[in-house]
């Protein structure tokens, strides 16, 4: 593939970023009305999805400053949301891991912004949404294929 079409696919990706936040998915308003930022809920989202992780991991995978980490962290302790443990091998390392409360507040603010993109899809007609259902399963694949 040239250069010239690298260049091409990844200006379309940068150009649907925005359209996704504007659009469909807000990570702000996923957020509206709790004590939580977007980044906070980030890290819910993947201490859902994968489990207990190391701190520094947790810095490194959502691309936070180590400085940031443990503010946002303490943060989410605060609220119950995440619970801390260290390393039997090396307590230098300090795991943290979602709570019950953690869990449920993911899984509420994951269905209602489901919600919000189900209603926002039915303003496109079918063969549009079977379009972007296709499409999206693509981009899934190949985004899973870069990491």
């Amino acid at each position: 593939m040239s250069d010239h079409k690298v260049s091409e696919i990844a200006d379309l990706l940068l150009d649907i970023l925005p359209l996704l936040r504007n659009k469909l998915i807000s990570p702000s308003e996923a957020v509206k009305d709790t004590k939580l930022n977007p980044t906070q809920f980030f890290i819910l989202l993947t201490l859902n999805d994968h489990g207990k992780r190391p701190t520094t991991e947790l810095g490194k995978k959502l691309s936070i400053l180590k400085s940031n980490v443990s503010p946002l962290i303490n943060g989410l302790l605060e609220q119950g949301y995440v619970e801390r443990s260290h390393s039997e091998k090396d307590r230098r390392v300090i795991y943290i891991d979602i709570t019950q409360k953690g869990r449920d507040f993911v899984k509420d603010r994951k269905q209602k912004m489901q919600e919000k993109v189900r209603n926002e899809l039915t303003f496109l007609e079918e063969d549009d949404r079977n379009k972007l259902e296709e499409a999206v399963h693509v981009v899934h694949t190949m985004l899973s294929k870069m990491e």
